[in-house]
């Protein structure tokens, strides 16, 4: 086991009521692992030239919309109302040529953002077989804006961050380090492959974009695995290079609405429910209230969290959430998976802050929305209006 393992394992024995020393440890576990980072042979090194291009385009429709978009995302792993988004025309095809350095070229095929997602495809060409590849991910790939926002960033040395944001005059520090470091997480999968070329699709999320009229794309490494081998053994065949690509989005996506309502009524006689927001995109609605003695209150020790894990557990199908529009439609739950809209908060007290998230498509925002909560024995029933 290597040395970073042992940290990380020292880490997840440590008791959950210890948030400070865990965020330190956590901190020093990157800086240790940058200065002792043990990087694979090189397979390949292709050097390429930095190439710089600014595109400036509009959204393109293509004559088979569904057929497109079906090419582009896997309906098994993507979101429905971001395919939705798509078919309704909030995708740009950027049209771009390659960028051409040596034996390697790459270029951004199409682009979608909204508030809370960010879907680019990258498309990368060699001169040599790369169809076997397996697995493959952008190395340090940062995004940023005109205004020198962080988009998304995913340095794995940390000083590269705190070398960026030095030379932009971005605040930074440890304890903020979570939101400026990465703005959220992703997933990357290859969509398409040929004999030289691979495309390479990014779904990133966040807990809230910029309304970005401008795209700045810097990477200098694309790792590819030719086999699940690879990826365990760490061998990757690696293509250098310095690549900076800036593209111009259309106004559609800074231009982009918000969805606000607040509560019109509720079948909450008794305050149980404090409401705090309800903030919709055109890809999903984020709705955030504190549910009064959800569980019995506990002690913030090692002993009362044991017993409210316990308890979770046993509130399984008891705790249920539904969201209607006026057309009668439900809209589906997502699955939680940002730090803002981290599920279920439990409080000491017994009280619940929970923070969900629905699948949305634009038109399904009605005037008015209901929203169904089983909480128990408890039913309520909150009538939202748009703002």
């Amino acid at each position: 086991m290597d040395n970073i393992d042992i940290i990380i394992e020292d880490i997840v024995k440590k008791d959950i009521y210890i948030p400070k020393e865990f965020e330190d440890v956590i901190y020093n576990a990157i800086v240790y692992k940058e200065k002792n980072k043990i990087k694979s042979i090189l397979v390949k090194i292709i050097w390429i030239i930095t190439s710089l291009i600014t595109l400036t385009t509009g959204v393109v429709f293509a004559k088979d919309i569904s057929k497109w978009i079906n090419n582009i995302f896997n309906p098994q792993t993507t979101n429905k109302s971001i395919i939705k988004m798509a078919e309704s025309g909030y995708i740009q095809e950027t049209n771009m040529e390659y960028i051409m350095n040596g034996d390697v070229g790459v270029k951004i095929d199409d682009i979608l953002m909204d508030d809370y997602n960010l879907i680019v495809v990258f498309e990368f060409k060699t001169k040599e077989k790369i169809e076997d590849c397996y697995f493959s991910e952008i190395e340090d790939l940062l995004i940023t804006d005109e205004n020198n926002n962080i988009v998304f960033c995913n340095y794995d040395r940390f000083d590269l961050y705190e070398k960026f944001c030095k030379e932009h005059n971005i605040e930074y520090s440890k304890n903020n380090m979570d939101n400026n470091y990465t703005n959220g997480g992703y997933q990357q999968e290859i969509i398409q492959k040929t004999n030289n070329s691979i495309k390479i699709l990014y779904k990133m999320y966040s807990t809230g974009y910029p309304k970005s009229k401008k795209l700045i794309f810097s990477f200098k490494e694309l790792d590819i695995a030719l086999n699940v081998e690879s990826t365990i053994n760490n061998n990757y065949q690696k293509i250098i290079g310095n690549w900076n690509l800036e593209i111009e989005l259309p106004s559609v996506f800074y231009n982009r609405e918000i969805f606000l309502y607040g509560v019109e009524d509720n079948s909450d006689k008794v305050n149980d429910i404090i409401f705090e927001e309800a903030i919709g995109s055109y890809t999903e609605m984020h709705i955030k209230l504190t549910i009064k003695n959800m569980i019995d209150p506990y002690e913030p020790t090692k002993e009362g969290i044991d017993k409210v894990i316990e308890n979770t557990f046993k509130l399984g199908e008891t705790y249920t959430v539904t969201l209607e529009n006026e057309k009668g439609k439900i809209i589906k739950k997502g699955v939680v998976n940002r730090d803002s809209t981290g599920g279920i908060s439990y409080h000491p007290n017994g009280n619940a802050t929970c923070s969900m998230v629905f699948q949305i498509s634009k038109e399904d925002y009605t005037k008015k929305l209901k929203l169904y909560i089983k909480v128990k024995d408890r039913e309520f029933v909150i009538n939202l209006s748009r703002k």
